[in-house]
């Protein structure tokens, strides 16, 4: 199964150190199973939907408040965190 654009720019938006790199280089290469046409086309078709697949849970709110010592708005930073 070929790479879906998706999952490529997931990959590449990984490229560089987090906190330390303002930029990084992604290569991407074609081989001889798929060619140029094929690896081309990964880059510029659509992006299908995703859904999120995260599920609350009383367990992770209590866990999220335990490590806020019981503060609402430092389980809420600490979400907030997550989904940046």
């Amino acid at each position: 199964q070929l790479l879906e654009t998706s999952n490529l720019l997931q990959m590449a938006g990984r490229a560089g150190r987090r906190g330390m790199d303002v930029a990084g280089t992604c290569v991407l290469v074609a081989t001889p199973f798929e060619g140029e046409d094929v690896a081309a086309k990964i880059l510029v078709d659509p992006i299908k939907p995703i859904s999120s697949q995260f599920r609350p849970s009383y367990a992770l709110a209590v866990n999220l408040i335990a490590r806020g010592k019981g503060r609402l708005d430092v389980a809420k930073q600490l979400v907030s965190k997550s989904f940046a």
